[in-house]
């Protein structure tokens, strides 16, 4: 597979890119099958997703094809598909409403701060574990309510319970990641500002050579 290598991070048109386009159109096919009563065909969906999810950043490792608009895309597809189920399992009573506005208000902080950080610093901080490991716990819950979305073994108020013991786990994990991304975030504009105060100091040696 040599025609995958080294596209640079420049590049748009990768493969883990277009898998990041392909998982963004199947948010609105999850949507479309959970909310129109076929949960079986939706857990297929969120399954294909997951692996997708998996099978982009695998690619874009191996074949270094690590771009600075898949830094972007990537998570952009997997904060859709998160937010989206998340509210398809508020509006079909699977989770309690605070599980929503607590991650609402997380991905609104995270969403504004990083527009903010990038048109300061025009630098991309790429997925960390500790950001990669949120989205696993996160789609293991996903999954779960699934099963009980196809199942109906358990009445909805118990599955509500269940989901949101795991939630809290999810959301523990995602401010601590959150908090993270914070600090490395500061920890990029302070290397920026490091290297700006050199470049200016080098400029005033020649300058008073």
């Amino acid at each position: 597979m040599k025609g995958l290598e080294n596209t640079g991070k420049n590049a748009i048109l990768t493969v883990p890119n277009i898998i990041s386009v392909i998982r963004i159109i199947l948010v609105g096919l999850f949507c479309g099958f959970y909310l129109g009563g076929m949960p079986q065909v939706a857990f297929f969906v969120l399954l294909a997703s997951g692996i997708s999810d998996l099978l982009d950043g695998y690619i874009a490792r191996k074949y270094n094809q690590i771009s600075d608009f898949g830094k972007v895309l990537d998570p952009i597809a997997d904060k859709l598909f998160q937010l989206s189920t998340i509210f398809c399992f508020w509006l079909m009573h699977k989770i309690e409403l605070w599980i929503l506005v607590l991650i609402l208000v997380k991905e609104l902080f995270m969403a504004v701060g990083g527009m903010i950080f990038y048109r300061r610093e025009k630098t991309v901080i790429a997925a960390k574990w500790y950001g990669k490991l949120a989205s696993a716990l996160f789609f293991v819950s996903f999954m779960v309510v699934m099963i009980f979305s196809c199942f109906p073994v358990v009445s909805d108020s118990l599955c509500r319970r269940i989901t949101s013991v795991l939630f809290l786990i999810c959301l523990g994990v995602s401010f601590f990641a959150g908090g993270n991304y914070v600090l490395a975030a500061f920890d990029v504009h302070n290397q920026n500002r490091e290297k700006k105060t050199e470049e200016h100091s080098a400029d005033n040696n020649r300058l008073a050579g």
